[in-house]
């Protein structure tokens, strides 16, 4: 519950951040202020020995810089929705990336998907569906 206010917050307060601060300078000073104050706290708080940068290989190197730029792609996506759209809709519909890795790890890794599964996925689309059609 403390992470489901704490994003429904985020979001709130992201939208009036990034329309006084442009969107961009939004998502670069929060990537920042997660790098320089948060971090160190997983690391201190990590349970095994954590990789010193010479430990990495280049295809990790890579995989990691890809991983990066997804995220950050993805968070401006969602800064720039917050500001030209309602939060009522950007928000649900962001919040749907789970069901895109469901449906991701069925395809790219063969991961078989359950019923369940399934029906779950269609019920999350169908609602963000009728939330975005209602509007």
């Amino acid at each position: 519950m403390i992470s489901a206010l704490a994003a429904g917050l985020n979001g709130i307060i992201l939208k009036f951040v990034a329309l006084e601060i442009g969107q961009i300078n939004a998502v670069f000073y929060l990537k920042l202020f997660d790098l320089i104050l948060v971090s160190p706290g997983f690391l201190l708080l990590s349970q095994r020995p954590q990789s010193t940068p010479r430990d990495i290989n280049p295809r990790q190197w890579s995989i990691l810089i890809v991983i990066g730029i997804l995220v950050t792609a993805a968070y401006l996506a969602y800064v720039k929705g917050l500001t030209q759209g309602y939060i009522s809709i950007v928000s649900p519909v962001a919040a749907v990336s789970p069901v895109v890795t469901v449906v991701l790890a069925g395809i790219l890794l063969k991961e078989r998907i359950r019923i369940h599964q399934g029906i779950g996925v269609a019920m999350v689309l169908v609602s963000v569906i009728l939330l975005s059609a209602l509007s």
